[in-house]
């Protein structure tokens, strides 16, 4: 018997730069007589070919122009939609970072981004970074970069893009012992310029619209790098060496994250973009955040540490040098490191690390107020009456819910931008 012809439709391929990722097709597959009936097949087969007319074993991911055709297995109809589409070859740009140095020093050693790579790819060949710069002469020097190679495969256009950067040879204001390069694109500043040797030094950085910190560099006279952490949003701390300081800030600009189970709509969207950026949380691999998933006692306590100006690697395990500034910081009793967090212990955390702060009035506004412990209803009040933490619904505060990496992100927004 003879088949009956269908036309195959609601398939898409979009075109795409390489990234090192497979393309993928969207929609599902129908398939529709000529008079207008769609009709159910029993199956679709889906084949790739590349431009010579070779059938692939799988969806391509190198650069290259394709096709995919979807056809009908039945025993009943027969037809075929083939898409075209092109993977394209990706550019890659190297950007010199700017730097600073004191008068009379030596030339201090550059640093470059690359942008454009693929994720677990790396360049052939590095660059090579010069500058012509008189380190006896105060200025700014061109930093350049070249003679990179893009990785073999095809894949990259093999001209490279150059950004150069500049190398400020400053010299030191004597009244000082910390001078400020707050660079283009925003403003850094300090809060005490003539710290003691052993002082912990504040750096609050204001970039322009449309920027965000790069590198915050803090070089003693001699060209020493010293540790520098974060601690807030735009906000980095460093000890004081014996020696004077320069503080160098580089901006770039702003990068919008997307993670595939992060709908730009969703609740939650600005806070995780938020706390990515500002380096509080990360994904969870292959380009997911994983908004609904619990979030562990240990990660809060990790989180915190960090913001705190905490060095929390190395350790027997990945947490413990958290869980024992948690512990002496009185943010934690430093159990069940591995459980899930409940809204009303994170909320206690968050309250002990700003100090348990006085507090007033109750929770019996909440339908089920009465269920937060005891030992959490100032904290809950607290951040009740600091906007970090709102009801889930239905007049609840629901505080024994285990947290939500979403949830997280929220509250550490909120967090971060308010303390």
């Amino acid at each position: 018997m003879d088949k009956t012809p269908v036309t195959v439709s609601g398939i898409d391929v979009a075109d795409k730069t390489y990234d090192g990722k497979a393309l993928t097709y969207t929609g599902t597959p129908a398939a529709m007589t000529a008079g207008g009936e769609t009709v159910k097949v029993s199956d679709f087969t889906y084949t790739w070919k590349n431009s010579e007319g070779h059938i692939l074993d799988s969806a391509p991911k190198n650069a290259g122009s394709y096709t995919l055709t979807v056809a009908v297995e039945d025993s009943r109809y027969t037809g075929s939609d083939t898409l075209n589409c092109t993977i394209a070859k990706a550019a890659v740009t190297i950007t010199a970072l700017d730097v600073s140095a004191a008068v009379g020093s030596k030339l201090p050693a550059f640093s470059y981004r690359v942008a454009g790579l693929a994720e677990g790819e790396s360049l052939k060949t590095e660059p090579t970074l010069t500058c012509a710069a008189d380190m006896n002469k105060a200025g700014v020097y061109a930093i350049k970069a070249s003679g990179a190679e893009v990785p073999e495969g095809g894949n990259y256009h093999d001209t490279i893009t150059y950004v150069d950067g500049k190398l400020t040879v400053y010299y030191y204001n004597t009244a000082n012992r910390v001078t400020v390069y707050g660079g283009a694109h925003g403003i850094a500043r300090v809060d005490d310029y003539n710290p003691s040797t052993g002082d912990r030094v504040t750096i609050t950085v204001t970039p322009d619209e449309g920027y965000e910190v790069d590198q915050v560099l803090v070089t003693t006279a001699s060209g020493k790098k010293v540790p520098v952490t974060r601690t807030g949003e735009n906000r980095y701390v460093f000890e004081m060496p014996s020696d004077s300081v320069s503080i160098q800030v580089t901006y770039k600009a702003e990068e919008k994250v997307v993670y595939t189970d992060v709908s730009p709509y969703a609740w939650y969207a600005e806070a995780v973009e938020y706390v990515t950026v500002q380096g509080l949380m990360n994904g969870v691999g292959e380009g997911k955040f994983a908004p609904s998933a619990t979030v562990t006692r240990a990660m809060v306590w990790t989180v915190l540490a960090r913001m705190d100006g905490e060095n929390t690697e190395g350790g027997s395990t990945w947490y413990s040098k958290a869980r024992t500034w948690a512990m002496e910081n009185g943010v934690s009793d430093g159990a069940n490191p591995e459980a899930a967090i409940t809204r009303e212990q994170l909320a206690t955390m968050l309250y002990r690390y700003c100090g348990s702060p006085a507090v007033s009035g109750s929770l019996s506004g909440y339908a089920d107020g009465s269920s937060v412990s005891d030992w959490a209803e100032d904290a809950m009040l607290w951040a009740i009456e600091q906007g970090l933490i709102e009801g889930v619904g239905d007049n609840k505060l629901a505080p024994d819910a285990d947290t939500t990496r979403a949830q997280l992100a929220q509250i550490l927004m909120r967090f971060d931008k308010k303390f």
